[in-house]
């Protein structure tokens, strides 16, 4: 049996700034301070933190949704996590859902 979560998060700036710092590997490789990889592509990979993070973009909507395959290097199973952008009044909310998230972790 797997687990779920989810989170939501408000940022007093527009929804594509936000969506290009997760995207973006130059601003992904500045925000965490780390090599990183962004195919922004349906099957492209993400990895970030020297490849402690792995993900495959499945599904790309700019400024507002990616899905995709995430986990952490030792898991042997992908999660499926949703990342969704919401506008408002030049802010945005994030909401990030995650499930088939293995047990161990």
């Amino acid at each position: 049996m797997s687990q779920s979560t989810e989170f939501k998060a408000i940022f007093g700036v527009p929804a594509h700034i936000i969506y290009k710092s997760m995207t973006d590997q130059i601003q992904v490789c500045q925000f965490t301070r780390c090599l990183a990889v962004s195919e922004l592509v349906v099957g492209g990979r993400l990895e970030m933190f020297d490849g402690s993070i792995q993900g495959i973009y499945e599904e790309i909507q700019e400024d507002k949704k990616l899905k995709m395959k995430w986990k952490f290097k030792e898991w042997e199973e992908y999660a499926d996590c949703l990342v969704e952008f919401i506008s408002f009044n030049d802010s945005c909310e994030i909401k990030v859902s995650m499930t088939n998230i293995p047990n161990k972790d």
